[in-house]
């Protein structure tokens, strides 16, 4: 059986330790609502509106 995957695995990415450059700096910079950061891969991706909280007016 031939072995297809000849590549090494992949350490895993080194945790973010300042958030607030990613913030700034990231494709949702200047956007507004409300966002999900995941500080082990350093990125943000839009929040969907199950995960936001509604405040009752």
């Amino acid at each position: 059986m031939k072995k297809t995957d000849t590549s090494k695995p992949q350490p895993a990415p080194e945790p973010v330790k300042d958030a607030s450059k990613v913030l700034t700096t990231d494709e949702h910079a200047g956007r507004g609502g409300s966002y999900v950061f995941d500080p082990a891969t350093g990125k943000r991706s839009p929040a969907s509106e199950t995960q936001t909280e509604k405040v009752p007016t």
